[in-house]
């Protein structure tokens, strides 16, 4: 039937609300649903359709966004319209700095390459 919303995914975009007023163009974000243990992709549609929950990555310190969902289907012309989030969300300001990585070491030198290896330091706030 023509106009019948088939479910592909979910469609979100974000974007960066400045200081003075200004924002940012909408940026299509990658989105991963949470399922217990572990994740799954935007395209699984059965469930992510009834789970329709995702976590946001890569975003700026201390800044604040403008967020917008819709269903994207099989038709466009079907795909629902764009719903805003009702508030401006900010990030959090890291205040536990990671610590540096220790016992850097060089290996397996060759004419073009060689291979660095170390020991991670403690994430802190960056994760």
């Amino acid at each position: 039937q023509a106009g019948q919303c088939i479910f592909v995914r979910w469609e979100f975009q974000q974007r960066r609300v400045f200081d003075d007023g200004e924002v940012s163009q909408w940026k299509p974000d990658k989105c991963e649903a949470h399922r217990g243990n572990g994740t799954v992709s935007v395209n699984d549609a059965p469930f992510f359709l009834a789970q329709p929950i995702c976590r946001i990555d890569f975003l700026r310190m201390n800044a604040t966004y403008q967020a917008r969902v819709r269903e994207v289907c099989t038709d466009p012309n079907a795909n629902s319209e764009w719903v805003l989030l009702g508030e401006n969300v900010t990030t959090l300001y890291a205040e536990v700095p990671a610590t540096a990585p220790e016992n850097l070491t060089v290996s397996n030198e060759t004419a073009y390459t060689f291979l660095l290896q170390w020991d991670p330091g403690e994430p802190g706030d960056c994760y």
